[in-house]
C-alpha cells in the first residue's frame, strides 16, 4: 500500500522504481479522480494519467466514478473526460442493491466494454460483513449468485437483460404485452411492444 499525495504524472517514475525493486505484478488505483490530480474533463491530464499507468508495464486495476443516475439512464461510462472509457481496455460497471442493511451486500458486476472479445455476462454476490465483539470487521463472506434473478438490477444492462430478469423472478409465462407494461412499471426504457417482440425472437433464454 502506498499512501499517495502527488498525482499518478508527478510520482510515475517513483511507482514503477517501486514496482521493479519490489516485484509488483498487478497495482491497483483507488481512485482515477484523485489520481488524475486535476479536472476530470480534463483531456490532456486523462491521457497523461493513463500514459503513465502503461509505463509501469504491469496490470492496472483503476476503480473511478459514473455520472449521477447512470443506472437508470443506462450511461455506463466513467464520469469527466471521454478518454477515460476510450483508453481503458476492460471496463466493468458495479452496483449495489440500495436500501440492505449494514450487515448484507448484493452486488452487481457489468462488463460495459472489452477490447479483446466479446462482452462477458453479468456476475452477482451476496457480500455479508461480520464484526467481532469489539464492533470491528473480521469477516467478508462472498456467495455468488445469478444477477438475472435480482429484480433490483432489472434496469440495468441491454434490454435482453432485463427480460430476462423480468422473466425468471416472476417465474411464469408472460405475453409480449404483460412483459412491456411490466417492464415500464419497473422503469425499463422500451421504445414500444415492437422493441420486445424483436429481442424476444432473436434471444435464447
Amino acid at each position: 500500500y502506498r499512501h499517495q499525495t502527488a498525482s499518478l504524472v508527478e510520482a510515475s517514475q517513483t511507482i514503477r522504481r517501486i514496482i521493479g525493486t519490489a516485484g509488483i505484478g498487478f497495482v491497483v488505483v483507488d481512485s482515477l479522480g484523485a489520481a488524475r490530480g486535476g479536472e476530470p474533463e480534463s483531456a490532456d491530464l486523462t491521457i497523461r494519467t493513463f500514459n503513465a499507468m502503461r509505463s509501469w508495464g504491469v496490470p492496472v486495476l483503476v476503480l473511478d466514478h459514473v455520472i449521477k443516475n447512470a443506472v437508470e439512464n443506462r450511461q455506463d461510462k466513467p464520469f469527466g473526460s471521454a478518454f477515460t472509457y476510450n483508453l481503458g481496455r476492460l471496463l466493468w460497471s458495479i452496483e449495489k442493491v440500495p436500501g440492505e442493511d449494514d450487515d448484507l451486500s448484493t452486488i452487481q458486476l457489468r462488463n460495459t466494454k472489452s477490447n479483446r472479445g466479446k462482452l462477458k455476462g453479468r456476475r452477482a454476490w451476496r457480500v455479508r460483513f461480520e464484526d467481532d465483539d469489539a464492533g470491528n470487521t473480521a469477516s467478508i463472506k462472498y456467495e455468488s449468485v445469478d444477477a438475472s434473478t435480482i429484480r433490483e438490477f432489472i434496469r440495468s444492462g441491454s434490454l435482453h437483460q432485463s427480460i430476462v430478469t423480468l422473466m425468471r423472478t416472476e417465474n411464469r409465462a408472460l405475453t409480449v404485452e404483460e412483459i412491456f407494461h411490466k417492464l415500464e412499471e419497473e422503469g425499463v426504457r422500451v421504445k414500444g411492444r415492437n422493441s420486445v417482440r424483436a429481442t424476444l425472437n432473436k434471444s435464447t433464454y
